[in-house]
């Protein structure tokens, strides 16, 4: 009896511990993860205008800064008639962006020939493609989506005999990114066979903007391709598999250095040399704009019903009350101390972690209270039953719309 006492005054305190973390979980809203809910864009709902611009923007005339705007509506089904769950709009700007202006470098050098032939470098970085909010679909929008479903094609559209791609997973301006790299280095001959060496780098930096989440299931949606038909358990794979989803912007950079023999005797030499300078001045520029750059991004949330359990489709299945603290305290001090939960509705996903979590402390606060349990004869043992597969889903939720 003094365990049992002991019990009923420590476990409220215990289970409150995995509670309140649960409570704070729920409160967040929905997850972005979730691929049994519908994401999708709408004009309005219930009247109200739902529109905002979707992408990047320069805001000065200089182009060394933009805004942005990005949203996410999360809605219970693919279907109009469907209720609005939430809706995330994320507003901010970009600053100290690299500028051709501010990086260009030409820099020529004639040898004793004035016909013909010189030294030559030049550098460049600037933003690239501001203005479209969808060429996330040739980044993706993580540096492992993009080296293991981009980066192959890119290699063997790219390079030639002449020409090697690289790609690089590494943080820019304190972000995930990839600077990804097109080299292309030459020789060739004039009518005399005097050589002409040249080396040119395109480059680009995806940036992977973590403050600006997308919805997987949109990504997931871009990256598979059904060799024949549809298949629900490939998709969800490929969907778990690839991460955390981020809006995506690029800045650009080449540079370039070549050397001529009819300039003066010794171009291979002078060419490695102007490489080196140029390659120099380019990391320069590459660091300095690494520290320079400020993203800053206001988040809000409106969220339009709370708790809704995917699959719940009469409004009776949904939970009374589905994760709310409150709801959840209540079942619980009413299973300890009055023993039943006949007074109570059907418990949510939160509810059903907790009642779980209050099982197992009961089991061990109160273990051997219940007297002795004879073990199970070797006879009367049960093979376990096989788990069932998992429930099919409308695969009308992953369709996309336009």
């Amino acid at each position: 009896m003094r365990k049992k006492h002991i019990a009923k005054v420590l476990l409220p305190v215990i289970i409150l511990s995995f509670v309140l973390p649960l409570s704070a979980y729920a409160a967040e809203g929905y997850s972005y993860e979730n691929l049994d809910l519908a994401f999708w864009q709408r004009d309005e709902y219930k009247g109200e205008d739902l529109r905002r611009y979707q992408g990047f923007k320069f805001i000065n005339d200089e182009e060394n800064a933009l805004s942005v705007e990005h949203s996410v509506q999360i809605w219970a089904e693919y279907d109009t008639e469907a209720p609005l769950l939430q809706f995330d709009v994320y507003q901010g700007t970009i600053t100290g962006l690299p500028t051709a202006k501010e990086t260009y470098k030409d820099i020529n050098h004639l040898g004793d020939k004035e016909d013909y032939g010189f030294n030559s470098r030049s550098v460049q970085f600037s933003t690239s493609r501001p203005d479209s909010y969808y060429y996330h679909l040739h980044t993706l929008t993580n540096p492992d989506q993009y080296l293991q479903y981009i980066f192959p094609k890119d290699k063997e559209y790219e390079e030639d005999e002449n020409s090697t791609l690289t790609a690089e997973k590494t943080t820019y301006a304190g972000y995930p990114a990839i600077i990804k790299k097109l080299i292309r280095e030459t020789v060739s001959y004039n009518d005399e066979g005097e050589p002409r060496y040249s080396y040119t780098c395109r480059g680009n930096i995806y940036i992977y903007l973590t403050d600006l989440p997308m919805p997987t299931i949109d990504i997931a949606n871009d990256i598979y391709e059904p060799e024949d038909s549809f298949d629900e358990q490939e998709f969800r794979d490929i969907a778990e598999s690839i991460g955390k989803c981020y809006l995506p912007f690029e800045l650009a950079f080449n540079y370039y250095a070549s050397a001529s023999e009819s300039a003066a005797p010794g171009a291979a030499e002078r060419y490695k040399e102007q490489l080196a300078l140029v390659e120099e001045e380019m990391d320069e520029i590459l660091k300095r704009y690494d520290n320079s750059i400020s993203v800053n991004i206001e988040k809000t949330t409106k969220i339009y019903e709370e708790n809704y359990v995917p699959g719940a489709n009469d409004e009776s299945e949904q939970p009374r009350s589905g994760n709310d603290e409150s709801g959840i305290l209540e079942l619980i001090f009413g299973l300890i101390f009055n023993g039943s939960q006949n007074d109570y509705d059907r418990a949510g996903p939160g509810e059903a972690a907790v009642i779980g979590i209050a099982a197992i402390l009961i089991s061990i606060l109160l273990g051997g209270a219940g007297g002795f349990i004879p073990p199970v004869p070797a006879a009367a043992a049960v093979p376990p039953v096989p788990a069932s597969a998992p429930p099919a889903v409308n695969l009308g939720k992953w369709i996309r719309f336009d």
